[in-house]
């Protein structure tokens, strides 16, 4: 309309300017031949001048409306029209009145409504119909009036509904989708090609009707213009759904959020597919030819530093792409670039604190964003602060489209603060939305319950139903730490073995350090000679470089204690002054401070001063690590104490070790040396009931077993015959 206003009052503007001052640069003519007019013949100055310089009675009567009084006038009519009409837009927008009313006003969704986003068709051969998908959702996962269902809630709807989790969501199976989870619309569309240029086409659709709610189309005249349409439909269908031009515009374009190169798009939309279909280390290659086409792939980066970290590859290459991507921040959109810079906090500068804060501020402006709730409780429970961790996971799971992810924390937040029985529960929730991925907590908390061969079974239930990397070294690093805890020794060393086969055969010496081989060292300290220690430190760093250790990953607790413990002060300082090369000294948060105590205390135990370990242990866990269930290194710091004749505290530290259960694997290395020590001294209180129970869960749990284990019941049996 404003369009309408310029090009219609441009030429009436120029006619004025003609008619009352003449063309520019000729001389006036007045004509004076005839009586002169009185003041009072002409009221309007512009008629006036009109009769001077024309001298035709017939040309004023004809051209007397175009005065400055009329063009004044008109123009505050026009803008007044103008004014009106944005107001009667709004107004019917915002109240849902005619076909301008918004789905919202109109009662059709509701704020906060989720909404299912098939796959585009494509009709030009071209692959667009991916790239036009991914783009979109980029854009629509912006709105702060509907939600897109995530990938990971489609796929678990889609193994409940007995479907390959790699279909394809066409508008049927997404109306499917919709109707089994109570949404009220999808969105569908393609791609078509006319001429040399596309038409994008797309459509709200009614979940159980059918019925198209309302329909959008965009062309644009070339593929460079592609990202521009698709920018163009989905903003649009923010309007229609009822969210304001504001909070649209406001935005990132998505050509800036994401990239220029529709064939880097192309790229990162299959490494996406890789990823969510589990094969993380293939989808790191097509990320790494994207960043070929376009080195300023702000999302590309993103992805490309969580996968190598996820799976333990290139710590060097993980730290410099979460670096690149919060330099380019700026290019993505709002969500995105809070993610990309709270990653760089914790995983680069190890700052939970101010990783923490970037998300709090997310949450202020999306209440209900997933991510920043489920990884505020991550971080929370890397410093064992379990009880303050649920409150923002239970948010995350009461969302409409709750991740695994989100489950899965929740609990070990609730294990973690002692609460088993609710812990239980969460994990009905979890298995409803994905049965394989709740395998996981459901044998670790078979595990915290003491039930070792149900865990056990359940562990190798994973183990074919996620052939994932991360998933096969660390569920066969669990299976030894269940086999630990049965006194199956030698089976615990097959496992471990087998998982550092694995992990080595795809270039990830990290992943197995956080995991089996963090283990491994953990026995090699507590059931070796020295020797043999040493032999096994140097197998388990064999290929491992400093860059490996890692020590922003959430897993690399303990890790530093470990090598420490089985004979490699040295290596473990080196690992810690090389990580703190990327930290800089302004920039150490509490995972600097947590590894940093690590390494000083066991350290210390290295010296053979236990005075001072034991009160670096106090502070650890007084001002860095909380203690709830359970205290890190818990049987170390009993340990400890006991020596130092402080039994009350050995007794609490022996307890807390004793809760740890499947959360942490290496638990059950010390436990028959735990339980020894426990029935030990509750002799020495003359509390015969309890070291009675002690000696007789050695006994049945360890004379069956093999390696160092049977002489641990050997000895306790030798105490119940003493007893009796």
């Amino acid at each position: 309309m404003a369009l309408v206003l310029l090009v219609l009052g441009m030429p009436i503007t120029l006619g004025t300017a003609f008619v009352q001052e003449g063309i520019p640069g000729s001389e006036r003519h007045v004509d004076d031949s005839g009586p002169q007019p009185t003041k009072g013949e002409h009221d309007d100055p512009g008629i006036g001048l009109l009769e001077r310089s024309s001298g035709s009675t017939g040309t004023r009567r004809k051209l007397s409306f175009l005065t400055w009084r009329n063009l004044v006038i008109g123009g505050i009519g026009a803008f007044a029209l103008l004014g009106f009409s944005l107001v009667a837009y709004f107004l019917l927008w915002s109240t849902g009145l005619g076909p301008q009313g918004s789905l919202v006003a109109q009662g059709v969704i509701e704020e906060g409504d989720m909404i299912v986003l098939a796959e585009f068709d494509d009709l030009t051969g071209e692959r667009l119909g991916d790239v036009t998908t991914d783009a979109i959702r980029v854009d629509l996962q912006e709105s702060t009036v509907i939600t897109v269902a995530s990938p990971s809630y489609v796929r678990s709807v889609l193994r409940r509904m007995g479907r390959p989790e790699t279909d394809i969501l066409t508008s049927q199976i997404a109306r499917e989708i919709a109707q089994r989870e109570g949404m009220k619309a999808i969105v569908t569309g393609e791609v078509s090609s006319v001429g040399s240029g596309y038409l994008l086409t797309a459509a709200l659709v009614a979940a159980e009707s059918g019925d198209v709610i309302r329909a959008f189309r965009v062309s644009v005249s070339s593929q460079d213009d592609l990202l521009g349409g698709i920018d163009k439909l989905s903003q649009d269908i923010r309007e229609k759904t009822g969210e304001s031009l504001g909070s649209i515009k406001q935005g990132t374009s998505l050509a800036e959020a994401t990239t220029t190169s529709l064939e880097a798009l192309r790229l990162l939309a299959r490494a996406d597919e890789l990823r969510n279909s589990g094969q993380e280390a293939e989808a790191v290659p097509l990320l790494g030819r994207a960043l070929e086409l376009d080195q300023d792939f702000a999302m590309a980066w993103r992805m490309l530093a969580v996968l190598l970290r996820n799976i333990g590859v290139d710590q060097e290459q993980a730290i410099m792409a979460a670096s690149r991507a919060f330099e380019l921040r700026h290019r993505l959109t709002d969500r995105e670039a809070a993610q990309a810079e709270a990653y760089y906090r914790y995983t680069v500068e190890g700052d939970l604190s101010a990783a923490v804060s970037v998300y709090q501020r997310l949450l202020e402006r999306h209440p209900d964003d997933g991510t920043a709730l489920n990884n505020i409780g991550v971080m929370l429970q890397t410093q064992r602060r379990f009880s303050q961790a649920v409150p923002y996971l239970q948010r995350a799971t009461a969302r409409p489209s709750p991740s695994l992810s989100n489950f899965a924390m929740l609990i070990q937040a609730l294990w973690g603060s002692g609460n088993l029985e609710s812990a239980w529960a969460a994990l009905e929730g979890l298995e409803r939305i994905g049965t394989d991925v709740g395998l996981r907590r459901r044998h670790q908390l078979l595990a915290a319950s003491g039930r070792w061969e149900d865990a056990i079974e359940v562990a190798r239930q994973e183990l074919e139903a996620r052939p994932t990397l991360t998933t096969q070294v660390t569920a066969r690093s669990l299976i030894a730490s269940y086999s630990l805890a049965l006194g199956q020794y030698s089976e615990a060393l097959d496992r471990l073995s087998d998982a550092r086969r694995i992990a080595f055969s795809f270039e990830a010496p990290g992943l197995y350090l956080h995991t089996a081989g963090k283990l491994r060292l953990a026995l090699a300290a507590l059931h070796e000679d020295p020797a043999t220690r040493q032999q096994t430190l140097e197998t388990v760093l064999e290929g491992v470089e400093a860059s490996d250790f890692n020590l922003s990953r959430r897993e690399s607790r303990g890790v530093l204690g470990a090598v420490v413990m089985a004979g490699g002060l040295e290596k473990a300082r080196e690992a810690f002054e090389h990580w703190l090369e990327a930290v800089p000294v302004t920039r150490q948060g509490a995972q600097f401070r947590m590894h940093e105590a690590e390494l000083r205390i066991f350290g210390a135990l290295a010296n053979g001063d236990r005075e001072r370990a034991a009160t670096l242990f106090s502070e650890l866990h007084e001002e860095i690590s909380g203690c709830e269930a359970f205290c890190v290194w818990a049987e170390e710091r009993g340990r400890i104490e006991d020596e130092l004749g402080n039994i009350e505290a050995a007794l609490d530290m022996y307890q807390s070790h004793l809760s740890a259960g499947g959360f942490v694997p290496e638990s059950t290395v010390w436990t028959p040396m735990v339980l020894e020590r426990l029935a030990d001294l509750s002799l020495g209180r003359a509390d015969t009931v309890t070291a009675r129970s002690h000696l007789e869960r050695l006994v049945t749990t360890y004379e069956g077993g093999n390696g160092p284990f049977p002489a641990y019941a050997s000895r306790a049996r030798a105490s119940l015959a003493a007893l009796n």
